[in-house]
């Protein structure tokens, strides 16, 4: 190859590269109020969001190559320009309300980031049923619940007792406070809904809601192996109050701690 031709070669190439650079810079659109944003996540997604509305990668090419493929990705709703980022994955999924965008994250971690991101942004439980691991799963539940602000919601959680202890435990007051409220609202399913085996559990609340309306029927919901924090069943206890309350004898004979049921004797 001639030297001259190397040169003429060279200039071509400079004049593409500076060519596409111009392009880029052509194409860039921005938005006067997006611009007063300081430089970061915020004005970074409120560009992506402004592309999405107006179906215009425009204003994509005001951000970094790493968001740039992000935002293409978004307007142009396609997941192969996202290169293994899970943010991206979020994006599509939130954008077009299709969650299984999450499923081609190529890394299992990525895609419950997404799945997790996803049903926070959208409020959704249902999409942490797409986690296989039930800690995980249960985790992003939690996480939603809180989000969302209700309570109730916690008995969606499958692990009855630490998991669905924390979920409660997020609003104020937790698992007590709901107790409280279900006898003031006198509302059994309350109790139903609350975590197993622990202080202010379940069956604390089916014990206090028998005392309430003096049913022994209530008591005999709960199991035989759920005790309180000194050791006693909270059966054996429900059935002796309601005993008291009813000056019936007969409910004592249900109960199988001897001591506690001598005291139920005692107080007919």
């Amino acid at each position: 190859m001639g030297k001259k031709l190397q040169i003429i070669l060279a200039v071509a190439v400079l004049f593409f590269l500076f060519g596409c650079t111009q392009l880029s810079a052509l194409q860039a659109k921005t938005d006067p109020e997006i611009e007063k944003l300081p430089d970061g996540i915020e004005k970074n997604s409120a560009y992506i969001d402004k592309a999405f509305q107006e179906k215009d990668e425009a204003y994509c090419y005001n951000l970094s190559e790493k968001n740039l493929n992000e935002c293409l990705a978004v307007v142009r709703k396609d997941a192969t320009l996202c290169n293994a980022r899970a943010e991206c994955f979020f994006s599509l999924a939130y954008y077009y309300e299709e969650k299984s965008f999450c499923l081609q994250a190529v890394d299992e971690k990525l895609q419950i980031s997404c799945f997790f991101a996803y049903g926070l942004a959208k409020k959704d439980l249902s999409v942490c049923n797409d986690i296989e691991e039930l800690p995980l799963r249960d985790a992003c539940k939690t996480k939603i619940i809180e989000q969302i602000g209700d309570e109730k919601l916690c008995s969606q959680i499958t692990d009855e007792k630490l998991l669905r202890y924390k979920c409660f435990n997020q609003f104020p007051n937790g698992v007590n406070n709901a107790v409280e409220r279900a006898k003031i609202a006198k509302d059994e399913t309350i109790c139903e809904m609350l975590p197993t085996n622990i202080v202010y559990s379940r069956d604390y609340c089916y014990e206090e809601f028998a005392i309430l309306k003096i049913d022994v029927t209530i008591c005999e919901k709960i199991p035989l192996d759920s005790y309180d924090i000194s050791g006693n069943t909270y059966r054996d206890l429900c059935l002796r109050e309601v005993a008291s309350a009813k000056k019936d004898s007969t409910i004592c004979d249900k109960i199988i701690d001897e001591g506690i049921k001598n005291t139920c004797y005692n107080r007919i």
